[in-house]
């Protein structure tokens, strides 16, 4: 504990120093990516999900954000169409002036309708979970910028719901 802490504040201290061109403002962006849901041994299925998603960064440390993200899965028993929306608390480690890592962690609202293509039933719900994530931004000038960026979804009776996106932003 005692080498973990001198080298938690020489890291933070480094990283206040760190030229950047991360400030504070407005960010808004969209993107594409992967999104997976496995239920369980009969439902496992990747595809193509957009996201949208705007925010407001109090320092160039830290901010907040909503998204939102809209995908349909299926495979030859089911299919499930999945909308979220999410708030999350974002942390940013500016690197140099044209990089970014950051995190985030918060809560999002998923609605899933979920169908038996066998049978013709279908369920739907709706309910509050967390999530969290993390990434890379590249930034190019100090409006625009390039994401890459993995979350991780707690959606009710499921086993995974994850996304890994990329994605362009713009910053006021």
């Amino acid at each position: 504990m005692r080498k973990v802490l001198p080298v938690g504040l020489t890291l933070m201290l480094a990283a206040v120093a760190l030229p950047s061109t991360a400030q504070a403002g407005f960010i808004f962006g969209a993107g594409v990516g992967s999104n997976t849901v496995n239920i369980d041994e009969n439902f496992d299925e990747s595809d193509l999900g957009w996201k949208a998603f705007a925010g407001f960064r109090f320092i160039k440390f830290f901010g907040v954000e909503a998204q939102y993200i809209d995908t349909s899965l299926e495979n030859d028993d089911f299919e499930v169409d999945l909308a979220d929306f999410g708030v999350f608390g974002i942390g940013v480690l500016p690197v140099g002036d044209h990089f970014e890592f950051f995190g985030k962690v918060g809560y999002h609202q998923w609605d899933v309708d979920f169908e038996d293509l066998s049978l013709g039933e279908s369920v739907s719900e709706s309910e509050w979970d967390f999530g969290y994530g993390g990434g890379l931004a590249i930034v190019f000038g100090e409006h625009f910028g390039f994401r890459l960026e993995y979350e991780v979804f707690e959606v009710e009776d499921t086993d995974d719901v994850n996304m890994a996106s990329a994605s362009i932003d713009f910053r006021i």
